[in-house]
C-alpha cells in the first residue's frame, strides 16, 4: 500500500510520480491484484486528479492517481502531525482490505491446492490400477496360450487315438467277417 500525502508542493515532485508509478507496476504484475494507493488531499492539492490525470501530468507517473477519492485533510493537520480520523480510518480501512485480500487469496491457493493434489491422487490410482489389469491381462493371455497349446497338442492325440481306433474298428469288423464264413451255418 501506497499513501501518497498531497501538499501544495507535491504536483511539481520529481519523485512522487517516479514511487506512484513503480508502486503501481510493481502490483500489476501480480495477476488479479489492484495496486492500493491511498491519496491524502491536503487542502486541495489533488484535487485536479479527482475525475482524470491532467494533460499536463500524462505520461509523467501520476496516471495511477487518477479517479481515486482522495482523502480531504487540512495543512494545519499536517504540520501538526495529527491526522483528521477519517484519514487514519481510510488508512486503518485500507490495511483491512489488503489483509482481507491476501487472506482470500491465500484461502484460495490452500483450496486449488487441495483440489489439484486430490486430482493427482486420483490420476496416479487410475494408472497403478490400470497397470494392474494390465499386468492381469498379460497373465491371462499367457493362460490362454498356454491353454490353446495344450488343448492343439490333446486334439493331436485324440487325432491319433482316434485313428488307431478307426483301424481297430476296421480288423474288428475283418476278423467278424471272417469268423462268420468260418462258422458252419
Amino acid at each position: 500500500m501506497l499513501v501518497v500525502v498531497g501538499s501544495a508542493t507535491i504536483p511539481d515532485s520529481e519523485h512522487v510520480p517516479k514511487e506512484i508509478s513503480a508502486h503501481h507496476r510493481g502490483r500489476a504484475r501480480w495477476r488479479f491484484r489492484r495496486s492500493r494507493i491511498v491519496p491524502i488531499n491536503v487542502d486541495g492539492a489533488l484535487s485536479a486528479f479527482q475525475d482524470e490525470c491532467p494533460p499536463r501530468y500524462v505520461g509523467t507517473g501520476w496516471e495511477p492517481l487518477a479517479k481515486r477519492a482522495a482523502e480531504p485533510e487540512s495543512t494545519t493537520a499536517l504540520v501538526a502531525g495529527t491526522p483528521s480520523p477519517d484519514v487514519i480510518d481510510r488508512i486503518r480501512h485500507s490495511c483491512s482490505a489488503m489483509c482481507a485480500e491476501t487472506m482470500l487469496w491465500g484461502t484460495a491457493a490452500v483450496i486449488a491446492a487441495a483440489v489439484l493434489g486430490g486430482f493427482l491422487w486420483q490420476v496416479r490410482t487410475l494408472r497403478a490400477n490400470a497397470a494392474d489389469l494390465t499386468n492381469k491381462n498379460a497373465a491371462s493371455a499367457a493362460k490362454l496360450a498356454t491353454t490353446q497349446t495344450r488343448l492343439g497338442e490333446v486334439t493331436e492325440q485324440l487325432g491319433s487315438v482316434n485313428g488307431k481306433l478307426e483301424t481297430s474298428q476296421k480288423r474288428l469288423d475283418e476278423f467278424e467277417n471272417i469268423s462268420t464264413r468260418l462258422t458252419p451255418s
